[in-house]
This record gives C-alpha cells, structure tokens and sequence, in this order.
C-alpha cells in the first residue's frame, strides 16, 4: 500500500515528494518547518515552536464564594 500524503494539490504518494527541514532560532524560540516539494513547488509546511522562557506570571487564586 502507497502512503500518501495531504497536501494543496490533494494526496500525494510519499515516493514523490522532496523533503526538506528548516530549523531556525530566535531570542526565545526554537523552531523546525517540514516543507513538502513536488517537482520544485511548495506542496505543505508543517512547523513546530519551542518557548525557550515562559512569561512570568503573579496570579493570585481567588476565593470560592458559597
């Protein structure tokens, strides 16, 4: 059985798509795109951000009323 894969054209057979990664950082991220090629065109991107820091926070919890 053939994987396909979803793309702006419709499925695609995986065996005829060019993969490649780009990852890339920042002050406070990390991140990969997937980039799906069929014959030199942009067919999908995936991507993933990675927070380095999280914002702080001072919430306080606040009281049940009953």
């Amino acid at each position: 059985m053939t994987r396909m894969v979803d793309t702006t054209k419709g499925p695609i057979a995986f065996d005829r798509l060019v993969i490649k990664e780009v990852h890339a950082s920042g002050d406070n991220d990390e991140s990969i795109a997937r980039e799906w090629y069929l014959d030199g065109e942009l067919v999908r991107r995936d991507a993933w951000v990675t927070l380095l820091r999280g914002n702080p926070t001072r919430a306080e919890q606040g009281a049940i009323n009953g």
